[in-house]
């Protein structure tokens, strides 16, 4: 009973890492569990976002998280207002701003977002889902691929790093 997606991790100002995580409920930490643990070390108070579907595990971690005095999440009306929330955060408290989307149009919507923070050196971390695997390659509209919405590659010019995780093992390589 696995359900995987793809998730995309921009960092606007260093890199950004595209990654798969595949999760199961009966398992006692997720990848998105891993992901929030990596948020908790780095320090991350807040978490900028717009509900998705595609985001939900994510979401669930950053609750548990939240219980044990983890990262807080704050919930924006639009993709770009939450990008610029995450951006002006950096910008304050000079920690590092981070932004979550959907796939598809929501992380097209944090773009500007992010292309000035990375502009103006400042640090941001941008996590956008991507639609589910048994429907990647598909093409439905929600999807980031070649053949859809192409997020990995329209980030490309406003960040430092992107690259596409296939596994959910290759977390803590492509994190670290």
């Amino acid at each position: 009973q696995y359900r995987s997606t793809l998730q995309q991790f921009a960092c606007a100002g260093s890199r950004s890492v595209r990654i798969q995580r595949c999760f199961s409920h009966d398992t006692p930490q997720t990848a998105s569990d891993r992901i929030v643990g990596y948020l908790e070390q780095l320090g991350v108070e807040y978490v900028f976002s717009v509900p998705g579907t595609a985001l939900c595990p994510i979401y669930e971690a950053l609750v548990r998280s939240e219980r044990r005095g983890g990262p807080k999440l704050v919930l924006a009306r639009h993709e770009g207002g939450a990008g610029f929330l995450a951006d002006g955060y950096a910008r304050e408290t000079g920690k590092i701003g981070v932004v979550c989307s959907t796939t598809g149009p929501g992380a097209t919507n944090l773009i500007t977002g992010v292309a000035c923070a990375d502009r103006e050196h400042v640090p941001m971390l941008a996590i956008t889902a991507n639609a589910t695997l048994p429907v990647f390659g598909l093409g439905p509209f929600q999807e980031s691929t070649s053949e859809g919405t192409d997020t990995t590659a329209m980030l490309e010019h406003c960040t430092r790093y992107n690259t596409l995780v296939t596994h959910a093992e290759q977390l803590e390589h492509k994190l670290a």
